[in-house]
């Protein structure tokens, strides 16, 4: 029995939307059941498993420590993975004894966002993809209680705490799941004498950890410095209307029709979420690439897996080959919130269209339908490059140059964003500031590409 015991008390909160999602639990008999649903606990509360924790700090300490078996010292080894010798195994100094998920007051229940596929060859969205899955809004906290009987590593495990900033959860190159760490608490339980027997002997659960001290308190965990793809954010301006569909109708309007509803965050402000910024740029660049060698760029899927793009934006698993494994992107992509100077929230209004009738050329009786739409507002593209691997060479050149001119096409309203991008709708115009950013960098990017590209195309013969 160890004579001292160091418990500590984690909270971590989440910044953006995430969570651990539990397919196997998902019911045909639940009102969730169309929705790739969260983790939850015994009780049906939703749930991080102490598991996802401790995998994210051991990557966390493999990368901060170094490949000098520190790592491996304070969390264990697997052993040499013969079934017949587990000799070689070790237990982890740090052991996570459980965790628990608090919804913040203005967001007291789970949010449900809808998601498509974009075709990559016509840049539009692709049928029978439609998905959605329940994520946990930003303002989560997540508690988890920490036990270390080494002294040794209790000191290596508050080296690494300050510097911890987890993932939770699936779609990281979307902005899911970001979170930081926001209070550090720790008792230090001496066994050898009368109170600390007494404490470790009366107490249990969280009760154990009551009467800690703060070690690390949210001031002294400010994010780190963002590794944004062109240095800053990219800012536009809605120049038309803009509507990306949440997936939801109401009915309203004196005609009672159907409105379409725009996606909307956990503040109530309409937004364009993360994974419309990267189908869209990707398929761009990937158009941009092919337009300009054949063999610069694939257009399949799930994804070749060696051209520049999907290097840069991942590629997933093909079902068909089960030893072939995707890739997770290493640029990402975060929701942006519409909104007004100030940073108020965009105001909405419905707009009503009808079909015509492609032989009368009049409207079509029974088609009238509504969208709502953004009229004015500024959108914040935040694009970082964070690579699984932290001692990976910087993004590709031609890859950087091949984005940069993708955005240059969304500034001059050649490549709309969101839905009815052919009907006036998803035109946007980028700021003095960004303007200014893109016409100097996108004659200097094609001269780049120009130079790159036909060198291989010569020698092929094209």
């Amino acid at each position: 029995m160890p004579q001292t015991i160091h418990l500590y008390e984690l909270t971590l909160t989440l910044d953006t939307p995430g969570g651990v999602t539990a397919p196997e639990s998902r019911r045909s008999d639940a009102a969730t059941a169309a929705a790739l649903p969260l983790a939850r606990d015994t009780e049906g509360r939703p749930h991080v498993p102490a598991t996802s924790l401790a995998g994210s700090l051991r990557d966390h300490a493999a990368r901060t420590l170094g490949a000098d078996g520190d790592a491996e010292r304070l969390f264990g080894t697997a052993g040499d993975g013969k079934e017949d010798d587990r000799s070689t195994a070790t237990a982890s100094a740090v052991r996570i004894l459980g965790t628990r998920t608090t919804l913040p007051e203005h967001a007291p229940t789970p949010l449900h966002r809808m998601s498509t596929a974009i075709d990559r060859v016509r840049g539009a969205a692709l049928t029978e993809t439609l998905r959605e899955r329940e994520l946990l809004p930003p303002g989560t906290t997540v508690t988890a209680w920490l036990r270390v009987d080494r002294a040794d590593a209790a000191e290596e495990l508050e080296r690494l705490l300050p510097s911890w900033s987890p993932r939770i959860g699936g779609a990281r190159s979307t902005g899911h799941g970001r979170a930081r760490l926001t209070r550090v608490t720790r008792r230090v339980l001496d066994l050898s004498t009368p109170q600390g027997r007494r404490v470790w002997l009366t107490r249990g659960g969280p009760a154990l950890f009551d009467d800690a001290s703060v070690i690390l308190s949210e001031a002294e965990s400010a994010p780190a410095q963002l590794p944004f793809v062109f240095g800053k954010p990219i800012d536009f301006e809605v120049v038309d209307a803009l509507h990306v569909g949440s997936g939801e109708h109401e009915r309203g309007g004196h005609r009672a029709t159907d409105r379409a509803r725009h996606l909307r965050d956990h503040l109530g402000r309409p937004v364009v979420p993360g994974s419309t910024w990267k189908g869209l740029l990707r398929s761009r660049c990937e158009f941009i690439l092919r337009s300009l060698s054949e063999d610069a760029s694939c257009a399949e899927t799930p994804g070749c897996g060696v051209c520049p793009v999907c290097a840069a934006f991942g590629y997933s698993a093909d079902a068909s080959d089960m030893h072939s494994g995707g890739l997770r992107g290493r640029l990402v992509f975060l929701d942006s919130p519409v909104t007004q100077p100030g940073g108020t929230p965009a105001e909405t209004v419905s707009r009503n269209h009808v079909a015509l009738d492609r032989f009368t050329g009049g409207a079509t009786t029974g088609l009238l339908f509504t969208d709502e739409v953004v009229e004015q507002g500024r959108v914040t593209l935040t694009i970082l490059d964070e690579p699984s691997d932290p001692d990976a060479s910087p993004l590709d050149t031609l890859l950087r140059d091949v984005l940069l001119l993708a955005l240059y096409d969304l500034h001059t309203g050649v490549l709309g964003i969101g839905a009815g991008t052919t009907r006036g709708y998803g035109t946007l115009r980028g700021t003095s500031e960004t303007t200014a950013f893109l016409e100097a960098e996108a004659p200097l990017a094609r001269q780049r590409l120009g130079d790159a590209l036909p060198i291989s195309a010569q020698e092929d013969g094209q």
